[in-house]
């Protein structure tokens, strides 16, 4: 009933349970649901490359338009565009930025980000407090995305707080833009109107905004470097500059005519908006688990130490050495972002012209139709049996079976929308959790499970921890 009246994607996203929701629909109704007036969500993996194709790709829903920024550029970004056209040429002017050769190029700052959060973990198990331990992994994604992105960091590890409450305001603003994008789009103007008149979201909403104006500063103020300042830099926001193009260039051809610093400036807003988030999520599932698996977190520390008696590690622990020598830990952050993916929500497309078949029944044209990676990445037909347990082991089975199961896994998102900071996350986390496991042993300090909430990003909290100091 509430699917039929397009009540229910609303409820449940006030709530912050909508991948709750989704999972029980599928387990009660099958791989294709219907979930409001005009979509369908499939959990089906058949329905992966149909849905997410690469071939004549299907637009996105105008579920992302709701997170649009406005006044800074007269183009979408790249991640609320729905446009496969425009999608498609926005990201080959920028994707070469985000390639893994070019992120670690700032690996030397990821170290630096790195080594100041042992220092304050340190600092804090020394106490014998325990340690919200998923408040500093919040504050080191964040600060790792201010150096890849700009150069430097906001400032979160060296003061050890949230400066300027910006985590807290984009928290607290991430359920309203949900709550928004959720809602039929002519009522989006009217949920607006009426949260503004609540102070706190008020409030929250400023501080958001306040992003496009650092975004828009550092862009300005990065213009200004001479050519030899600009030549030593291996940030993203350099490399973006350098493709730009000057409004009213008569030499510029036509199809580049178009990127020019406001562009840069709504990249540089979207990875601060996104970029850390994902990682940070990511991160605390990673120890979570972990915790709550002793003979894994045992194996993925004898894996670590061994590795560094054989002198294979360096301090910190570069990407290249993570993924070569600990492949159990690689293992360990595969299997945590597949039980809990960052993002839980439809990832909705829009039916083509001719429309199209999944699970034998045919979705005309116009009609949304998604997958929640939060219920496909539990499918038994392609995780096992023990799809929903924790089980690193199942990524080192054999080649073929990984490769099956990479096929279904979306937490990146799928076909030409996979997600554009992939390699910068990959390298974050890459480097950063097997740099704790060898440096501290933790357990939980409460019997308690996480609180979750699904607005935007799945985030997680009271992942508190008692953390010694490793002799």
């Amino acid at each position: 009933m509430l699917a039929q009246c397009g009540v229910l994607a609303v409820y449940h996203t006030y709530k912050g349970d909508l991948d709750i929701a989704h999972r029980a629909l599928h387990t009660r109704y099958g791989p294709l649901v219907r979930i409001a007036p005009n979509e369908v969500l499939s959990s089906s993996p058949s329905a992966v490359p149909i849905i997410y194709r690469t071939q004549r790709p299907l637009a996105k829903s105008d579920w992302y338009t709701a997170f649009r920024p406005q006044g800074i550029s007269p183009h979408a970004d790249i991640f609320t565009e729905t446009d496969e056209v425009k999608h498609s040429r926005f990201r080959k002017v920028v994707q070469s930025a985000y390639s893994m050769s070019n992120v670690l190029k700032n690996e030397s700052v990821i170290n630096e980000c790195t080594s100041l959060l042992l220092k304050r973990l340190g600092e804090v198990a020394g106490t014998g407090q325990d340690v919200d331990l998923g408040y500093w992994l919040d504050l080191y994604a964040h600060d790792v995305i201010g150096y890849v992105l700009f150069g430097s960091s906001f400032g979160f590890l060296e003061s050890g707080t949230d400066v300027g409450s910006f985590v807290e305001s984009v928290d607290a603003a991430q359920p309203l833009s949900c709550l928004c994008a959720a809602a039929p789009s002519y009522l989006r103007t009217a949920i607006m109107l009426c949260a503004m008149c609540i102070p706190g979201t008020l409030k929250s909403f400023k501080a958001v905004g306040a992003t496009a104006i650092i975004a828009r500063d550092t862009t300005q103020r990065r213009m200004q470097d001479t050519a030899d300042e600009a030549a030593e830099r291996t940030d993203i926001l350099s490399n973006l500059l350098s493709r730009t193009t000057t409004p009213g260039d008569k030499n510029v051809p036509e199809n580049k005519a178009w990127f020019t610093h406001n562009e840069v400036v709504l990249e540089a807003w979207a990875g601060i908006m996104a970029g850390a988030d994902s990682v940070a999520v990511n991160l605390r599932a990673f120890f979570y688990y972990l915790m709550k698996n002793p003979h894994c977190m045992s194996r993925a520390i004898e894996e670590i130490q061994n590795a560094n008696n054989q002198g294979l590690l360096s301090t910190p622990i570069t990407y290249h050495e993570s993924a070569k020598h600990l492949p159990y830990v690689g293992a360990c952050i595969k299997e945590a972002a597949r039980i809990f993916p960052s993002f839980a929500n439809s990832q909705a497309r829009v039916s083509p012209a001719e429309g199209l078949t999944l699970s034998g029944v045919y979705i005309p044209s116009g009609y949304h139709v998604g997958m929640n990676a939060a219920f496909v990445q539990h499918e038994t037909s392609v995780f096992g049996e023990d799809a929903g347990s924790f089980n690193p082991e199942r990524w080192l089975e054999s080649h073929e079976k990984s490769v099956a199961m990479e096929k279904s896994m979306l937490f990146f998102g799928a076909g030409t929308r996979t997600c554009l900071g992939k390699n910068v996350a990959l390298t974050e986390i890459h480097k950063i959790a097997p740099e704790i496991l060898r440096h501290f042993d933790m357990h939980m300090a409460h019997d308690r499970p996480w609180k979750t909430r699904n607005a935007g990003f799945n985030k997680q909290s009271d992942v508190i921890v008692k953390l010694t100091a490793r002799k």
